[in-house]
């Protein structure tokens, strides 16, 4: 009996199988010549913040999830793909709009937690952004 948990455990240990992830995370990393051909810039520069109102259904009618690369940003469409890229660090990561913000709201764009956390860490709650909107 031994023998043959051994035989399985060592197969598994030495395959190469990929579990499928339930939420597509994309890494962030610096920006690139070839991202440009297909973003245009919005604006200046941004203040961006993170939300986390998990489970909450959203302006877009959608239900908000922590994990996902999204965002709220009152100047594009439901589905708009904007590339937020982080001014002093140059981190970017792609997030979708489904969601608005207040109207007395001072910040530009709210990421979702796990948006924000691949360009800046969490807890320093603000930073200079630049948006980039997708060119069809």
């Amino acid at each position: 009996m031994i023998k043959y948990f051994s035989i399985i455990l060592l197969f598994f240990l030495t395959s190469n199988f990929k579990t499928k992830s339930t939420t597509p995370i994309q890494k962030a990393d610096s920006t690139t010549n070839s991202d440009s051909l297909f973003f245009k810039k919005v604006g200046l520069t941004h203040r961006a913040t993170w939300y986390n109102p998990h489970g909450a259904k959203t302006a877009s009618g959608l239900r908000f999830h922590k994990d996902s690369l999204t965002c709220a940003y009152n100047f594009s469409p439901f589905g708009t793909l904007l590339k937020v890229t982080n001014a002093s660090t140059g981190l970017s990561v792609i997030v979708k709009v489904t969601d608005r913000m207040g109207i007395k709201s001072k910040n530009h764009i709210d990421l979702s937690k796990c948006a924000f956390d691949s360009i800046a860490n969490i807890r320093s709650g603000v930073v200079k952004v630049e948006v980039f909107k997708k060119v069809k």
